[in-house]
């Protein structure tokens, strides 16, 4: 493996040990273009480093102990090693090379990198050096002892070797993007490729032959889902589903995402947007808000642009949807997602033409502009929110619905409790909680906007059930009319969903049974990740909405009066103090205009 991966790698691993950003985007935004093409493998050997990282931190610590009164020669490899391992901050390359040697599963590498290891920097060279390996190899069998384990792979942590054991539990779901194609293209093409069989339940129509029975040992369950959860992913052809909630969304068995890029055929229809890879509780919001077609709605938190793709999909060609990011960077990925989608981006992505997308490639794409900008900056009269009726709101959360990573966890962002880490969080949920209703609160008063949709990914009550509860209580909402209904019988889900947000009846949230019942909570029962979604109607739109309009038009006009005048005034002070600097000398004189002759000079 040339010598540029490992350097790129190595890069990497010591950004995110800086916590400089997360594994996936310190490979994907900081590799350098030479090695831009094994993205994917700098990122799996950074990933396994991090996941054995407390292993090899106490093999390190053997190392330590066994050559701390030990005397060796100077400029050996045994007194590098001493000196590589001994330093405050042991070095990232220590970490991956040593994995590499003793820890990796991947054999044929192992014996690549030993073939090319002299071409590498001094660390690589060092602890594939034959009498360090040796020290290495004894440390690690000293640290399987001291832990009581029968083999080197039962060192990983419980709470790591839990995590890896979960990602094989959960379903992979793929909703149909249908700006690029449609669900029966979909179907078909999975069934004619050989790979998959469809699973389908009873009444349920088919496509085009290739359809496995339902599972008579599920029994009572007769549900396709649980028949994919328990296939084998290994075995061909594998199961899909459809789901029985989201329309175009399809279930997949666990772990189908590592057999080679969704088995072959993935790698392509993700790359081309003809799927997207979409947990199923994500797909939610944009279904219950569920815009009509040639409708105006608004993502007021769009990246990455996922649920924004949803919403251009429902407005159509004829409609039009309005997408927020503060961020520069984001807002720019956002773009170019959307254009690869089959939007038609009002004003493209930079550097490309002032109109630009779906409709160029020759794919059916619905218009969207993306702003960048912080919506609470967004005055309520501003032209480009003034008519839109249908809101999406995704803010800012604490993810704590999340599953649970192997960087989450080495980082100390696993189940907190009690303690300083315990009182941090609970600080953090709180700010995002103050930011959340701020926001729910200044969308409100758009003056066409008529149905909003709230989500989070996080399972706090503070940031869910309580902050829609003080919306509901809030100045913005009783004076413009909103009120809760319930999410879950909305006409963009195939069937009414009974997950409800009982927890929203503690005392102190402030809602009653009736609003508890209303909003739509995922757990991992659900086999999703934690979800909560709340939808807000506003009572008396279409007679407050005229009334409304006029007033927003006349309020802009005279913000724009208002900031004319203060340009112009702006521009008559600029003129006067340039007059002034322009007339003084250093200690004040006027000369009109010239300096005095200096008599030094002279």
């Amino acid at each position: 493996m040339s010598s540029l991966v490992y350097h790129a790698a190595t890069r990497v691993l010591q950004n995110f040990l800086d916590e400089k950003g997360s594994l996936k985007h310190l490979v994907y935004n900081t590799t350098p273009e030479a090695v831009a093409d094994r993205r994917k493998y700098i990122f799996k050997i950074v990933f396994s480093t991090v996941k054995w990282k407390p292993v090899l931190e106490a093999i390190f610590e053997e190392v330590r102990d066994s050559l701390g009164t030990e005397r060796t020669k100077e400029g050996t490899a045994a007194d590098k090693l001493k000196q590589i391992v001994s330093r405050e901050k042991v070095e990232a390359g220590a970490f991956i090379y040593t994995f590499e040697l003793l820890l990796s599963s991947d054999k044929r590498g192992r014996r690549a990198l030993e073939k090319q290891i002299s071409k590498h920097g001094e660390v690589g060279r060092v602890i594939f050096d034959d009498s360090v390996r040796g020290r290495l190899e004894d440390a690690v069998e000293r640290v399987r002892v001291k832990k009581g384990v029968e083999s080197v792979e039962e060192l990983i942590s419980k709470e790591i070797a839990e995590i890896d054991a979960s990602r094989n539990s959960v379903p992979v779901y793929m909703r149909v993007n249908g700006l690029v194609t449609s669900t029966g293209e979909f179907e078909k093409t999975l069934v004619e490729s050989k790979e998959f069989r469809l699973v389908r339940e009873e009444g349920e129509g088919g496509a085009g032959g290739g359809e496995a029975d339902v599972d008579e040992e599920c029994g009572h369950l007769r549900d396709s889902l649980h028949v994919v959860l328990r296939s084998d992913v290994r075995v061909r052809p594998g199961l899909f589903a459809r789901d029985r909630d989201v329309g175009g969304l399809y279930v997949f068995a666990p772990g189908v995402l590592g057999m080679g890029g969704v088995v072959g055929f993935g790698s392509a229809m993700v790359g081309e947007m003809r799927v997207v890879v979409q947990d199923k509780a994500s797909c939610f919001p944009a279904r219950v808000l569920l815009p009509p077609l040639g409708g105006k709605a608004v993502d007021f938190c769009a990246a990455p642009g996922n649920k924004t793709l949803q919403l251009v999909e429902m407005v159509g060609e004829t409609g039009s949807v309005v997408a927020f990011e503060r961020d520069g960077r984001r807002a720019g990925l956002l773009r170019k997602r959307l254009l690869e989608g089959g939007c038609c981006v009002e004003g493209g992505v930079e550097g490309k033409g002032k109109k630009e997308g779906g409709r160029e490639n020759g794919r059916k794409g619905g218009r969207v502009r993306v702003c960048e900008r912080d919506v609470l900056g967004v005055e309520w009269c501003d032209p480009v929110v003034r008519e839109v009726e249908w809101g999406l709101l995704d803010p800012s959360c604490s993810g704590s619905g999340m599953r649970r990573t192997v960087e989450t966890v080495l980082r100390g962002g696993g189940e907190r409790e009690g303690g300083e880490a315990g009182q941090a969080e609970a600080e953090r949920v709180s700010r995002l909680a103050g930011l959340q209703l701020r926001l729910l609160r200044h969308v409100a008063e758009f003056p066409s906007l008529r149905v909003l949709v709230y989500s989070t990914c996080s399972v706090h009550e503070k940031e869910n059930e309580e902050v829609v509860g003080a919306f509901l209580r809030s100045r913005e909402a009783q004076a413009e009319g909103w009120v809760l209904r319930k999410a879950g019988e909305s006409e963009g889900l195939k069937r009414k969903c009974e997950w409800n947000g009982r927890v929203g009846l503690k005392e102190g949230v402030g809602l009653t049974e009736e609003q508890a019942e209303s909003v739509i909570r995922f757990s991992s029962e659900e086999h999703t990740n934690g979800f909560f979604v709340a939808k807000f109607e506003r009572v008396g739109w279409e007679e407050r909405r005229k009334e409304r309009l006029r007033e927003a038009e006349s309020e802009w006009k005279r913000m724009e009066s208002e900031k004319e005048e203060k340009m112009e005034e702006g521009g008559r002070v600029g003129k006067e103090r340039r007059r002034e600097v322009g007339g003084r000398t250093e200690k004040g004189k006027s000369y009109g205009g010239h300096q005095p002759f200096s008599r030094k000079r002279r």
